[in-house]
């Protein structure tokens, strides 16, 4: 039964880290933040784009429809009040990695899902 729960463990210990490759950078401060995101168009893997602005707005669109809301950093995270076309649809704070275009947001606080933005313009 050890063994069992032991390369469970390691199975998940791998997993966590596909989503990340070794030479991506984290952003750890809002100063980074700011100079490698912000104000730079990213499109979404799913359809739609982001745009984290320099007076802590959102804008964008997710799947046909128009995306707004806030950003601030804490931590060594960037956290948001999402709205989507309208409603709130809740916040969370986010780890950001980059490599080139590459941005791989986790949820969660680096704890959740990842996903891929592709910076694609200013």
């Amino acid at each position: 039964m050890s063994r069992i729960m032991l390369l469970a463990g390691a199975m998940l210990a791998l997993s966590a880290g596909v989503a990340l490759s070794a030479d991506m950078v984290q952003i750890k401060t809002e100063a980074e933040f700011r100079k490698l995101i912000v104000g730079k168009k990213m499109t979404h893997e799913w359809d739609g784009y982001t745009l984290f602005q320099a007076d802590n707005q959102m804008s964008g669109t997710y799947k046909g429809m128009k995306q707004s809301g806030f950003w601030s950093w804490v931590g060594d995270t960037v956290c948001r009040r999402f709205i989507l076309d309208g409603k709130n649809v809740g916040s969370d704070c986010r780890t950001v990695a980059v490599k080139g275009n590459t941005v791989t947001i986790t949820r969660n606080a680096g704890k959740g899902k990842p996903f891929n933005l592709t910076i694609t313009g200013e």
